[in-house]
């Protein structure tokens, strides 16, 4: 049974490879399918992957956990199939680079630097300055202001993506330089995507892969887990007590392979916990896709509900297969048709709703890993009404416009 799996697993693994290049949505199942082959032989092979926080291995018994790497199969195979619904996927989904994208030109520098600093002010204002420079442990408690990190979190992966695309060597290394100083502070998992979606945003501007330089990402991309992950028990935090730390003792590779579960194996144990440990709630389930604000909501027996323990929550993915194979399949499979229709609708209206996109499709893609289903719905319904904001501002010009015509004040 498990080399069945497996073989699907690679078949599935290896058809994505190849629909990838044409579709930047493959980016999900290839997530997905890679953290499943690397936890199976690490598992079942090996004994890597079993070195996850909170002993989430050792909380399973027997092979429990062997059920989940079918539940990620089926999220890929039914986000794979809602994208080949639509008969050109290969060329309709976001971006189509030759013909299309010119990023280097559209993207101007002085815009850039306003996102960046909206990025840093943000960081600065959910963390409290205060906080974000020193701290005791991990943990904000009531500290900083919450919506300010959600807006952070939301535009961090686009300021990263567009820094390649500023002209100066010199500056785009500062810049970076300074970001990753300033976020290795929160001691966050959030440093990963520095290197991940800087190296999106050059392969977007160079419009081919490199080998050196995926090499170079694949190694910053650990390095940054690592040195995220090595701070967590300190018991003094932040910027200034990070920086000492690291200065004084350097890398801690003895940690490494526990931070690179923590962004793998982690996430097939945590689901296979909700699995079995948990029962499905369907009012809990019908908050996390409801659409209206948190205040309008019973937000806090939804998290309350959702919890591994204090500090993990049901991965979205989790949460789905207390439903069942079929909630798993149909909202994998309506996901793959919103992105696919709704991110083609933005990208086809401009450049940056393009990379807009793309930033909150690689948000959609980790978040569901690791965090709770709402956090991961809601940027569907972001997708969703920015079109709609866009589609009805479109009916206002053009009907504007015609009664212009009608009056003969404008020509056709």
């Amino acid at each position: 049974m498990q080399i069945a799996t497996f073989t699907l697993l690679c078949i599935l693994f290896l058809f994505t490879i190849s629909k990838l290049k044409h579709s930047l949505f493959y980016l999900l199942p290839f997530i997905y399918l890679s953290v499943t082959i690397y936890t199976f032989i690490g598992t079942e092979f090996l004994s890597y992957a079993k070195n996850v926080p909170f002993n989430f291995f050792e909380d399973l018994s027997g092979t429990v956990y062997q059920d989940i790497y079918l539940y990620y199969l089926l999220a890929s195979f039914s986000f794979i199939l809602g994208l080949l619904t639509f008969k050109n996927a290969d060329i309709l989904i976001l971006f189509r680079i030759k013909k299309q994208v010119n990023f280097n030109s559209k993207v101007k520098g002085k815009y850039v630097i306003f996102l960046y600093v909206a990025t840093i002010l943000f960081l600065h204002l959910g963390y409290g300055i205060e906080n974000l420079y020193y701290r005791e442990g991990y943990t904000l408690g009531d500290n900083g202001i919450t919506a300010f990190r959600i807006l952070y979190t939301m535009i961090l992966p686009l300021t990263c993506l567009l820094i390649p695309l500023i002209k100066s060597n010199s500056k785009r290394y500062i810049l970076i330089l300074i970001l990753f100083i300033l976020i290795q502070g929160t001691s966050s998992r959030n440093l990963v995507l520095i290197p991940v979606c800087y190296y999106i945003g050059a392969f977007l501007r160079d419009q081919k892969v490199s080998l050196p330089k995926s090499i170079l990402a694949l190694i910053m991309i650990v390095l940054s887990v690592n040195i995220a992950i090595q701070y967590r028990d300190n018991q003094s935090q932040g910027v200034i007590p990070n920086i000492i730390y690291f200065y004084t003792y350097g890398l801690n590779f003895d940690v490494t392979e526990y931070a690179i579960n923590y962004l793998t194996s982690f996430s097939i144990y945590a689901s296979a916990i909700t699995l079995h440990e948990h029962e499905f709630n369907i009012q809990s389930f019908l908050v996390s896709i409801n659409p209206l604000p948190s205040q309008y909501l019973n937000i806090e027996n939804m998290v309350d509900t959702q919890k591994l323990n204090s500090y993990a929550p049901f991965p979205a993915i989790g949460m789905l297969t207390l439903g069942g194979p079929s909630l798993v399949f149909i909202y994998y499979y309506l996901s793959a048709l919103i992105w696919s229709y709704f991110g083609l609708f933005l990208a086809s209206r401009s450049k940056i709703l393009a990379i807009a996109t793309l930033m909150l499709f690689i948000l959609f893609c980790f978040l569901s890993l690791q965090y709770n289903l709402r956090s991961v719905t809601r940027l569907l319904y972001y997708l969703i009404l920015i079109s709609f904001i866009l589609k009805f501002i479109r009916i206002l010009n053009y009907n504007f416009t015609q009664r212009l015509i009608k009056a003969g004040t404008l020509k056709k």
